[in-house]
Parts: C-alpha cells; structure tokens; sequence
C-alpha cells in the first residue's frame, strides 16, 4: 500500500543524507538535536495528520482491512478497499464513486468485512406461502429452483446445498427463509435477481400461491 511506500521512501532520503553529510565532514549531532526539537514542534501542530498515519499503520498491520477488501461501514458506505494511504483509507463503490476515510475515523467505527473470514458467504431470501400449499413439496419445489439458479451462475460451493426453514406462522402466509450459498458478496445481487424471477416463474406454473394481504369490506345499507 501506498502509506508503507511513501514511509520507506522518506525514512531512506532522510538516512542517505545524513550519511552523505557525515561522509564529507559534517558533524550530523547538532543537526540530529535540532531534528529532534523540530520534530516536536511538528509533532504538536500536526496532532491530526500524524493520528491518521498511526491510524493507518495499525490498519495494515492488524490485517483485518487490507486493499482488495469489500468493506461496510456503520454509517453504510460500503465498497472496495482501493488503497490505505499516510492519511486516509480510499473505497470505490459498486457505483464507482469513490469515499476518502481518514484512517483515525476507520479505526474508531463498526466495520463489517466481507472478505473475511472467507469470500463464501449465505444469501437468505424470505419467502412466504399460502395455507393451502403443500409445505413438502414448496420445500422440494424451491430447493431445485435454487440449485439451478446457483449452478447456470456458476456460484456452486463444494459441500453445501440450498436449504429452506420454515419460521413463522403469519397471518396470510406461512412463511420460510431460503438459504443459499455465494462464492463474494457482490455476486448477491444478480443470484437475488434469478432466484426471484425463477421462483415466481415455477410457483405460478405448480400453482403456489404467494399470499398478499386481501381486505373485505361490508357496506351496510341503511334505508332512513
């Protein structure tokens, strides 16, 4: 990341001329103490920029943020990790917009990683079906609708197969949560997209009913 580099480069032009000056003859000690008192001058004026660099030495050192990372921040920016500089942290959303956090903000906020522990992660699609449905077979139904969906993607997980739970006796639907499994957060939204399409597709087709709330009115006719 750019903030190691620039660190590296600056730590070694200040080592090569003191070496130089030494070299020709230059007593580098008054310089060494007059660095020494500058640098707590700098040190006090620049409180602010000097905690966004700490800030971003700790966030490439702990790991658990690195450039590449899809990130989402208790505020609700999310996007990819582009670079970790001396200052701020720079995430491009998926809408290409670019959000610059000063790395002493990142590391005092609630930050989900999406990439860790693993890529892989469970997209849970809340369905719900009417009363009179088969609850074995809707089971069977949207368990072959989801491994299609998730094969023709190409988002099959070696070990695991979609899986619905049942959870919620409501008041016009019974309803279910389907579970299924992704290779990175960002493939959700076109296996969301399919999933749907194909699911209503199929439940129309074996005549599955997706309940929707349905109100009765009476009027009363009063003859005066």
């Amino acid at each position: 990341t750019s903030i190691i580099v620039n660190l590296i480069r600056i730590i070694f032009f200040i080592i090569l001329i003191l070496v130089l000056l030494d070299y020709i003859g230059i007593s580098i000690t008054p310089i060494l103490t007059s660095l020494g008192i500058a640098g707590l001058a700098i040190s006090l004026a620049l409180q602010s920029t000097l905690s966004n660099l700490f800030a971003g030495l700790q966030i490439i050192a702990n790991k658990q943020i690195k450039v590449g990372d899809y990130i989402q921040l208790k505020d609700g920016f999310e996007g990819y990790v582009e670079d970790i500089k001396w200052h701020s942290t720079v995430i491009r959303e998926l809408s290409n917009n670019i959000i610059i956090i000063p790395n002493s903000v990142l590391t005092n906020t609630i930050v989900k990683n999406f990439n860790i522990p693993s890529l892989d992660l469970n997209v849970i699609i809340k369905i719900g079906v009417s009363y009179d449905s088969d609850l074995e077979f809707v089971e069977k139904i949207t368990i072959d609708i989801a491994k299609k969906v998730i094969k023709d993607l190409g988002e099959e997980i070696e070990n695991f197969q979609p899986f619905i739970r049942y959870n919620n006796f409501n008041d016009f639907s019974i309803d279910f949560n389907l579970v299924v499994k992704i290779k990175q957060y960002t493939n959700k939204f076109i296996v969301i997209h399919e999933l749907i399409k194909n699911i209503h597709k199929e439940y129309k087709k074996h005549n599955i009913v997706i309940p929707y709330p349905i109100r009765t009115v009476i009027l009363e006719n009063k003859q005066s």
